[in-house]
């Protein structure tokens, strides 16, 4: 009988994992470690952020190519406008400081804060990634490539990736995600779509690779999100997300 019911309920889902968009975005400010922390707290079951390469090659943790919008002037310091890609790590450190008052996050931060906790990250590549960034997932995330989501537009950056599965099987076991619908010969393992009723229909009819709509930050949303046939939801709050994916999991039960 209960599968019965499964089957007569095509859209049904069990298990669609809030992914908090560049942390919890909605409660403090993105991409700091207040976001992040927050992010895991909110029993969701992975974050996204994005990473631009300093000068001297450091990951840090920004969706903007430059901090204007999100950094400001340490005590009698200047932080630069201009491109994060023009100025060393040592300089933004000395310089710069989030406008909630803490400091720039790297890679290296955020994958020390999450390593022990079995937490999905989507990791957006703003840049071309290079090999010591690539190594340094490697290191703090020895046990779980699983966990790990590399997101581009660009399949060129992607391809970086995809090129090292052929000399490390490390990366066989990441995951690579575009914002592009792609041929699943190709190689690439998801696609992320913005939120829309077209996009959560033609998402939840793919088999072949998994799915993720983002940004779906209303409990409307969310709630017809938790609907679908869907891997995964980026969403800027993610406490709400997983409350509606809770309600969702008990409805299901006093259905079975």
């Amino acid at each position: 009988m209960k599968l019965l019911i499964l089957l007569l309920i095509p859209q049904l889902t069990l298990a669609v994992d809030c992914i908090a968009h560049r942390g919890d975005k909605k409660n403090h400010l993105e991409n700091s470690l207040s976001a992040l922390r927050s992010a895991y707290r909110s029993g969701a079951q992975g974050a996204e952020f994005d990473i631009h390469h300093t000068r001297d090659g450091i990951p840090i943790i920004s969706h903007d190519g430059n901090l204007s919008r999100v950094a400001t002037h340490k005590p009698k310091k200047r932080c630069a406008i201009k491109p994060i890609a023009k100025q060393t790590y040592k300089e933004i450190k000395a310089n710069c400081l989030l406008k909630n008052g803490e400091e720039i996050l790297t890679l290296k931060d955020v994958l020390s804060y999450y390593q022990d906790k079995e937490f999905k990250l989507f990791i957006e590549l703003k840049d071309k990634p290079q090999i010591s960034t690539l190594n340094l997932i490697k290191e703090y995330y020895p046990n779980n490539p699983e966990l790990i989501r590399f997101e581009s537009y660009s399949l060129q950056t992607l391809d970086i990736v995809k090129n090292l599965r052929k000399v490390d099987p490390y990366f066989k076991n990441t995951k690579l995600f575009t914002g592009r619908l792609f041929k699943p010969q190709l190689g690439y393992d998801g696609v992320y779509l913005l939120y829309s009723k077209p996009n959560l229909y033609y998402l939840s009819d793919i088999k072949t690779h998994e799915t993720v709509i983002w940004a779906a930050n209303k409990r409307d949303q969310l709630e017809l999100s938790h609907k679908f046939d869907i891997d995964f939801i980026l969403t800027d709050d993610p406490k709400t997300c997983v409350e509606v994916k809770n309600e969702s999991t008990r409805s299901i039960s006093n259905i079975l």
